[in-house]
């Protein structure tokens, strides 16, 4: 769900009342590491990427360039944005 369908469905449950707790995960990069080279899941999604891992080093190598980490992760996956 992207930026906009969460803030969506937030100021959908805030209107009945209900609050919201954010919660940022900060996991070290050797927990992530282990944590996708024992995936089971399928890599079915990844056009070009051969494993979870190798989008995980994308993201450890420059974490703070989140729209070209974006970028990449679209052309790993082919996933087009509308």
């Amino acid at each position: 769900m992207n930026n906009s369908g969460r803030a969506k469905v937030l100021r959908y449950f805030h209107n009945k009342g209900f609050k919201s707790i954010i919660v940022y995960f900060d996991l070290p990069n050797d927990l992530l590491k282990d944590r996708v080279i024992r995936t089971q899941r399928s890599k079915a999604i990844f056009r070009s990427a051969s494993s979870f891992l190798e989008v995980l080093e994308i993201i450890i190598k420059d974490p703070n360039n989140t729209a070209g980490i974006i970028q990449q992760i679209i052309a790993i996956t082919g996933t087009r944005i509308r």
